[in-house]
């Protein structure tokens, strides 16, 4: 049985086993950290400065020369730059308004945890879609998202002609995309301060009293949640997007040529990545899976995930997130 990560990358589910947090906090976090497949696959790392993380990446690296006898070596030096980005703070205040309790005290302590839970699980899962989404520009207090990142052409082909951006035959009316992504410190990861066990930090408040504008008081019962976290990409190759994919198929649909130079730009050819894709074109790909003349396609068993379809041994997750909606990109 295959495995997508180092066995000493830690996943959202084994900070969420380091942390004490309450049971049934836990039980949910970890449910859908198993259950989300960006959540099960993308490793945590701390920060290296606090609440902020410096990477050094050199856009020319050094060189030497064959020297002879009694000649001088050349001196050699590498551009490099330090990029330093910050940890943000995702956070919500879940309330369960107190009256609604009242009504039957004998279910108040459980009615209270499931609408606690049920809040919990909408959080974690548009904070997935914000790893997907989000954009700086929109709203400065957090980071790019994935798709923002590889948004355009114009800044996404480096000087050595590597591609991070290909673009599929969708030219007007609905698109999505597919975000082939190596997993790694050196590659996508999320990041979470230093000197804490994980990004997760969640505090009950207990019962909390408000004034309304016409001077009535309502209480809730609150839980307070945050997830502190920056998505780093050191290495721009490690995070690649097909987009323009028509999500009914056809012509304009998932091209296997396209998924060939995708896979053979990654630096490590495939190993330690995964596909993140979303229902209409995971039906694309099963229908080529089953025609007789396929032979890009297999499905095998994945630890961790079960049985799952894979493009030239590269597997395929499905992210209901992504949508078939997105914008199409020039």
């Amino acid at each position: 049985m295959a495995t997508i990560l180092n066995k000493n990358h830690p996943s959202m589910l084994d900070l969420i086993k380091a942390e004490n947090f309450d049971g049934n906090t836990k039980d949910i976090l970890g449910e859908m950290a198993t259950e989300d497949a960006f959540s099960a696959a993308c490793p945590w790392f701390t920060t290296n400065d606090g609440v902020s993380h410096k990477e050094v990446s050199a856009e020319k690296l050094g060189k030497g020369k064959f020297m002879g006898v009694n000649e001088g070596r050349d001196t050699t030096s590498s551009d490099i730059t330090v990029k330093t980005s910050n940890v943000c703070l995702y956070t919500s205040l879940s309330q369960v308004n107190d009256t609604l309790l009242r009504a039957d005290p004998s279910l108040a302590t459980k009615l209270r945890t499931e609408q606690h839970e049920l809040n919990l699980e909408g959080i974690v899962q548009d904070f997935t879609e914000k790893i997907f989404y989000s954009k700086s520009v929109d709203d400065p207090k957090g980071f790019n998202g994935l798709a923002q990142r590889r948004s355009s052409l114009s800044i996404n082909t480096n000087k050595f002609n590597n591609t991070y951006l290909f673009k599929g035959g969708q030219t007007s009316g609905k698109s999505t995309s597919i975000y082939l992504i190596q997993f790694g410190q050196n590659g996508v990861c999320l990041r979470h301060q230093e000197g804490t066990k994980s990004g997760f930090d969640f505090r009950d408040r207990g019962m909390k009293s408000y004034r309304n504008e016409d001077g009535t008081i309502t209480d809730f019962w609150e839980m307070e949640y945050n997830i502190w976290s920056l998505l780093s990409v050191k290495d721009p190759r490690t995070l690649l997007r097909y987009s323009n994919i028509d999500p009914a198929g056809g012509t304009k649909g998932v091209n296997t040529d396209t998924l060939i130079k995708m896979k053979n730009q990654l630096p490590r050819g495939g190993k330690s990545a995964g596909a993140f894709v979303n229902r209409d074109v995971i039906t694309q790909i099963e229908i080529a899976l089953s025609a007789k003349s396929n032979i890009y396609y297999t499905r095998s068993e994945i630890e961790n995930y079960g049985d799952v379809t894979k493009f030239m041994n590269i597997p395929l997750f499905l992210q209901d997130c992504i949508s078939s909606s997105e914008a199409l990109v020039s």
